[in-house]
Formats: structure tokens, C-alpha cells, sequence
């Protein structure tokens, strides 16, 4: 008991002081109104859990929703992000109507939280015992949430049926060696393109720098992440297994440098994503590097014109994006194990996944599943040689250095070398290695 009330404020103080990972990578944000909202429910669970024995379920929201209306017939409660009315939502809804009928004996509620809030929301009520049995939600703050005991690892009861899940999924999900999530869907950086300008991509990193120079408009946001697939496409590492900076040992200088050439040969690049998109939208620019949760805005405006692609291979391979993945993750606390590891296991099936795909248009976690979707198509060839976003505390402290390192680079033609050099000793420096 007295854990959870430490647990509690401990989750509490890492979100007043503004814990959560690098702002580049767009994780959800929570502001200081809804800050003061969360404290307000984690004080009132804290106190719960500390003067009551044994403790009471936390009053909050759906919570209630997760007891058993009778001892035959449990009730799930799943939270998830997922904008009211959107494909994502009614695709989720079809999943549990099915799920209802084929498990006629468990009562299932879905609940949409506001993204800026659903991990942290779910972090202060699990901690203090309550929560969700399942949320649906992105791996941002899984190592802290897995370290904190907070979720139930899931590896043993999938078996061998995580060898159907793609290894940047599960690598996504797992915190020292454990799996902690069902993996639903994936997310990368793609290469867009408008067919109406240019009737395929340049495969290699050289066909792209041949192809600015010959007038094709490119726009670029000028970051890390955004542009971390070329670093694997010149033999770039970021960590090595102890967490140790090593990406001064070669691959990512060449990348930055590779990344100049193509400004000089008239390459735009931006700063504000949201110019990036908005040219490429416009038709202001034929090609552009971004997420593939842009997938949607860019079909609506460009239509059968879009085009997705891989980043372009590079001398020492094909590119090598960050993939990040939402899972299904299960409610240490929950008192419904088998009945939420059976729906999260129905959520994520091959048929399910389709219809993630066909119907919501997102990336599958499973790369067996025969996507009819010729745009996520696009994005399933990009994450095919992507690398997990790595599980480690260390990564936080990666973004700012080399963030800096590239503005250097392509604003004040700083030498590439001893820009890596510089970040890599900075991220050293800041993780004590």
C-alpha cells in the first residue's frame, strides 16, 4: 500500500517538472490546467490508498466501469486517444462489437482520454491501484511506466504468437528483455511525394541530391528525428549497447554532410513542421520527408496524387527511420487478466490489423498482413528496415545536442565531424558515461 502512495507522487513530481521524452519525437503534452486537474486526482487516490485497507477502487472517470458487475460476467474498461468521430474510433468500435459477440461473457466499455493526457492520467490512477484494464496507446512513456510496475508483462502469455509481430513492434514494447504491450500498429518518417510532379522517387540518397540539382522542390524539417533515417543509410549508430553515445564513430558526419549537400543544391529547409506541410499540400513542393500520422491530411489534399515511399537508400544500406508503436497495454492491477489479454490478443489478431489497416489507415505491426492500401503500403516499405525507437533513458538526452549539431551544419557550414564529435560528448556528458 505504501508503495503505490510513494509510486503515486513519485509519477506526480516527474509530471510536474515536466518528465516526458524529446519534444521532437511529438509526444503527447500535458498542460499546467490539466496538470493541476491530474495532481488534484492523485492526491485524492494517494489518500485513498493510504488510510484504506484494503484499498478502495479510485473514483475517477471509467474507473468504476473495470469492477465486475457480477462474478459471471466481468466488465473491461479500455481507454484509448483515439478523436471522437474519427476513423480510428469507429474502426475500434466495429473491433468490439465483433469481440462483445464472440465473448458474450465479458462486458466491454471503450472510453476516449485526450491524448495530451491519457498516459499520464493513466500513470497517477494506476499507480494508486485503479485505472483502465487496457489501454490502447503509444510507447512513449513505456519505460518508466514498465519500470514502475505499473503494466503487466504480456510475453509469456503471447507464446510464439509474437513471432507474427514485426521486431522493431516488439522492440518498441520491451523494457529489459520484457515485452509490455500487444503491438497494434506502427508509426515512421516516409518519404511523400506528388505523382503529378515526379512519377516515382529517387531510390538512393545520390538519385535524390541528382534530382534537386535538376529543379525537383524538396522541403525538409530541419531535425534529428525527422531526418535520423539517413544516418542509418550512411552507417551511423546512435548507442551501443552499454548506452554510450558512439554515433562519432563514423556514418552520421557523413549524413549531416550529405544533408548540407542537399541545401546547397536548393533543398528547403524548415524549422516549423507545419510549413513543411503546407507547402507539400500546396503543390510548392514535390517531396518531403515526415510521419506517417500525416498520412490522412496529405490523401485529403493531394488525393490519387500522393505517393509514399522508403527514404532513399545510402553507400551503406537502405535508411534506417525510427518506428514507434501503439500497443495494447494491460493494467498491472487489473482484476480481469484472462478476459483483457483475450480482447487485446483479438484487437491485434491478422484480421484485425487488416482492418487497422484498410479502414483507419494505419501502419500494421504484423508486416504478414496483405495491405490493400497502396499508401500504407508505402509506409509498411519504409518501416521495413526502421529501427525501434530505443527503450532507454539515455535517448532523452540524444535530441537537443544533435538538434543543435545540424542547425550548426547547414546555417553556419560548421564541420561535421566536430559538430558529431560535439553532441556526442554533450549526451555522454548529460547520461554520466
Amino acid at each position: 500500500m505504501r508503495r503505490n502512495v510513494l509510486l503515486t507522487l513519485f509519477l506526480l513530481a516527474a509530471l510536474l517538472a515536466g518528465c516526458s521524452t524529446a519534444a521532437s519525437t511529438m509526444p503527447a503534452s500535458t498542460s499546467p490546467s490539466a496538470a493541476a486537474s491530474l495532481a488534484a486526482e492523485a492526491s485524492a487516490a494517494a489518500s485513498s490508498s493510504a488510510t484504506t485497507s484494503p484499498p478502495a477502487p479510485v473514483t475517477f472517470a471509467a474507473t468504476a466501469e473495470s469492477e465486475t458487475t457480477n462474478a459471471a460476467r466481468p466488465r473491461l474498461m479500455i481507454w484509448h486517444s483515439f478523436a471522437p468521430g474519427s476513423r480510428e474510433e469507429q474502426t475500434l468500435h466495429g473491433l468490439l462489437d465483433t469481440a462483445r459477440q464472440a465473448q458474450g461473457n465479458i462486458e466491454i466499455a471503450a472510453q476516449a482520454v485526450s491524448g495530451d493526457q491519457l498516459l499520464d492520467r493513466f500513470e497517477l490512477v494506476a499507480a494508486a491501484g485503479g485505472g483502465p484494464d487496457l489501454v490502447i496507446g503509444p510507447n512513449d512513456f513505456l519505460l518508466r511506466q514498465a519500470r514502475a510496475e505499473l503494466l503487466r508483462a504480456v510475453d509469456t502469455d503471447l507464446g510464439t504468437s509474437k513471432d507474427s509481430f514485426a521486431p522493431n513492434a516488439l522492440g518498441n514494447l520491451s523494457v529489459d528483455g520484457r515485452l509490455y504491450g500487444v503491438p497494434l500498429s506502427r508509426s515512421t518518417v516516409a518519404l511523400y511525394f506528388n505523382r503529378g510532379q515526379v512519377s516515382d522517387p529517387p531510390p538512393t540518397t545520390q538519385g535524390l541530391l541528382d534530382a534537386v540539382k535538376a529543379g525537383v522542390k524538396i522541403v525538409l524539417i530541419r531535425s534529428s528525428y525527422h531526418n535520423f533515417g539517413f544516418l542509418g543509410a550512411f552507417g551511423g549508430q546512435l548507442f551501443d549497447d552499454e548506452g554510450r553515445c558512439v554515433a562519432d564513430a563514423g556514418g552520421v558526419a557523413d549524413a549531416f554532410g550529405y544533408l548540407r549537400e542537399l541545401k546547397a543544391a536548393g533543398a528547403h529547409f524548415v524549422t516549423d513542421g507545419s510549413e513543411a506541410e503546407a507547402l507539400f499540400k500546396a503543390g510548392e513542393a514535390t517531396i518531403t520527408v515526415n510521419g506517417s500520422w500525416l498520412l490522412g491530411d496529405y490523401r485529403a489534399a493531394l488525393g490519387d496524387q500522393l505517393g509514399v515511399a522508403p527514404l532513399p537508400a545510402g553507400p551503406a544500406g537502405p535508411a534506417k527511420p525510427l518506428v514507434s508503436s501503439t500497443g495494447v497495454l494491460l493494467n498491472a492491477t487489473s482484476a480481469h487478466t484472462a478476459q483483457a489479454m483475450s480482447v487485446a490478443l483479438f484487437l491485434t489478431n491478422a484480421e484485425a490489423q487488416l482492418k487497422w489497416a484498410d479502414e483507419a489507415g494505419l501502419l500494421p505491426a504484423n508486416p504478414t498482413v496483405a495491405i490493400a492500401d497502396a499508401h500504407v503500403g508505402g509506409l509498411a516499405a519504409a518501416a521495413l528496415t526502421g529501427v525501434a525507437r530505443p527503450q532507454r533513458p539515455e535517448l532523452a538526452a540524444f535530441w537537443q545536442p544533435f538538434d543543435a549539431a545540424l542547425a550548426e551544419v547547414l546555417e553556419n557550414n560548421a564541420d561535421p565531424v566536430a559538430a558529431v564529435q560535439a553532441a556526442c560528448a554533450a549526451v555522454n556528458q548529460a547520461n554520466g558515461k
